[in-house]
């Protein structure tokens, strides 16, 4: 006859440090301490097979605790999720989580709902992808298309090789009637492979395009800007993205992520278009290198051009037009540098979560109040500090804010607000405080009255 397994012999090394870890059976104090140097070790080690005799003692230490394991197939795995994601301490979150069990198969993959909760306006939705039949999902995972209520972000958090089964964390706002509470993913793309090029461009025979098109005005476009640089030469994104060289008929095909396919200069800046590759799940990235010295030229702004390739599938024109502050004398001196990724795996399929609307997680609502910026008496409305975030209207600009959270242990969680247009709502999502250690919330070093 064989010998039945012990429940435990069952768990991988990695499930047994996590059980040791989270375990709320009395340990000694210098088995305790040990734990505890082993898992925060392991991060840095090699993985290393664990003794019989340590697999031992773990079985023996578990077996006084059948009780607990049954709880550890839910409130301990959404423990782990929430501990990746905002640290330690997530008591409140798991008070104030709704469980869910709903799930859903399509293309051999099941979507499976796991807990959800409100912080404001933003809901935050926790569920697991697994692939049943294949290896579609990674640690580079990227959800390409989903719906959740407004909209908002929806990643992957992590990722278990051994059981294929990837951690989405989605943040959504707004339960507007007429909006499907529901989430909703059709497809994913994974196995992103980095490129970096460099070609030799023939500056010399490429003619130099006067052939601008004024953009039509409802006319959309993509793109960017560096505002360091556009502040100091005092330019404007939305004017410099109302024209654009028209595409030449033949293009100048420098390798598979890229071609040029016009080259003129305007009120002294490069305007270099060029054709990308356009698949879901890819980018690229233009910069112009020095042939000399090696030193990177990065653009200044790009944007999209339509020229009636448009890809309905990725929502990007097949051309961009990328400027530079260079001299045409200059140009003749660098190459096109050409980075970026493309997924090798693109993931279409219909997965449907139906959502209610969960409970709010525990707030101060603090009373409206005025600071200073810049000079400028900004009033604040609204205002409400969460265990997770800060939030609030604001009646004038906070651009160059500094926003400080100082917790009565004497550390802070600190950000600077760049560009806040006015008459605007912010929040800061700073991760996870318990609300009774807050000492004081400060923008601009001026203290905001607390409740």
């Amino acid at each position: 006859m064989s010998k039945e397994k012990h429940p435990f012999e069952y768990l991988t090394d990695d499930q047994l440090d996590d059980f040791l870890d989270y375990s709320e059976v009395p340990f000694t104090g210098n088995n305790t301490e040990n734990i505890k140097k082993q898992f925060h070790n392991k991060k840095s080690l090699k993985p290393r097979k664990r003794s019989s005799s340590k697999r031992i003692a773990v079985f023996a230490i578990a077996a006084a605790s059948i009780m607990f394991l049954t709880a550890f197939t839910f409130r301990d795995e959404l423990r782990l999720i929430y501990q990746k994601h905002f640290g330690s301490e997530i008591e409140v979150l798991l008070a104030n989580s709704d469980r869910l069990e709903q799930e859903v198969e399509d293309q051999g993959l099941r979507l499976k709902a796991i807990s959800s909760f409100k912080d404001g306006n933003t809901t935050y939705f926790i569920s697991q992808l697994t692939d049943l039949t294949g290896n579609r999902l990674a640690d580079d995972t990227q959800l390409e298309s989903w719906q959740m209520l407004n909209g908002g972000n929806s990643r992957v958090v992590d990722y278990d090789q051994t059981t294929k089964t990837a951690t989405l964390l989605t943040q959504a706002v707004e339960w507007d009637e007429g909006i499907k509470p529901g989430y909703f993913l059709e497809s994913f793309t994974s196995h992103r492979e980095d490129f970096q090029e460099t070609y030799s461009v023939p500056w010399q025979e490429i003619p130099q395009s006067d052939n601008w098109q004024k953009r039509a005005a409802t006319e959309g476009f993509g793109g960017g800007d560096d505002p360091k640089a556009m502040e100091r030469l005092s330019l404007d994104f939305d004017e410099l993205a109302k024209t654009y060289l028209i595409p030449a008929e033949s293009l100048v095909e420098l390798g598979k992520y890229a071609a040029v396919s016009a080259v003129g200069f305007k009120d002294g800046l490069l305007h270099l278009q060029t054709k990308e590759i356009n698949t879901v799940g890819s980018a690229t990235f233009i910069s112009l290198k020095n042939r000399t010295n090696g030193k990177v030229l990065s653009e200044i702004a790009s944007f999209s051009v339509d020229a009636g390739t448009h890809n309905n599938e990725t929502g990007r024109s097949d051309y961009s037009e990328h400027l530079f502050e260079i001299d045409k004398k200059d140009l003749v001196d660098y190459d096109l540098q050409v980075e970026g990724f493309e997924s090798q795996t693109h993931q279409k399929g219909n997965w449907a979560i139906q959502l209610e609307e969960p409970k709010q997680l525990p707030a101060k609502e603090l009373a409206d109040q005025a600071v200073t910026i810049n000079g400028q008496q900004i009033r604040l409305q609204n205002i409400r500090l969460s265990p997770i975030s800060l939030s609030f209207n604001h009646v004038g600009a906070l651009n160059d804010a500094a926003v400080e959270i100082m917790l009565k242990d004497g550390t802070t969680k600190e950000i600077n607000l760049e560009y806040q247009q006015e008459n605007d709502y912010y929040e800061w999502q700073f991760g996870l405080i318990d609300l009774d250690t807050v000492k004081a919330v400060k923008i601009n070093d001026q203290e905001l009255k607390l409740n």
